[in-house]
């Protein structure tokens, strides 16, 4: 069995993050910004590897929450490029980072089979 190191998503999740905090290390301006994306990128991270040697409900379920996050990170992201022209180029990276996984997610998604649906009460 892989851990969760071997995983691609899990390697690109960390490119990600190391991405995103040398973007925000370029200026403390955007400080409150870079404490939510550093945040959002570690605990992206963080739920990639608990996915890893999990049962199929409980990887869907990691994964899912994985897509969440993505979605927090993009829009964090399309802030700091408004916020900053001189941070557009590393934003675009990152966003293109960012649907990369989720591309790898929905494959692995995809792979595990149908998940359980909950209903909503």
């Amino acid at each position: 069995m892989r851990t969760h190191t071997q995983q691609p998503i899990w390697q690109r999740s960390m490119d990600l993050m190391v991405l995103i905090y040398d973007l925000t290390s370029q200026s403390v301006q955007t400080a409150p910004l870079a404490v939510q994306l550093h945040r959002v990128a570690v605990e992206l991270t963080d739920t990639i590897a608990d996915c890893c040697g999990q049962s199929i409900t409980a990887q869907q379920q990691c994964l899912h929450h994985a897509q969440g996050l993505l979605t927090a990170i993009n829009v964090q992201l399309a802030q700091a490029a408004q916020h900053s022209p001189t941070f557009r180029p590393t934003c675009a990276r990152a966003q293109q980072l960012a649907q990369e996984i989720q591309a790898l997610i929905s494959a692995k998604l995809e792979q595990l089979g149908p998940g359980q649906r909950t209903q909503v009460r």
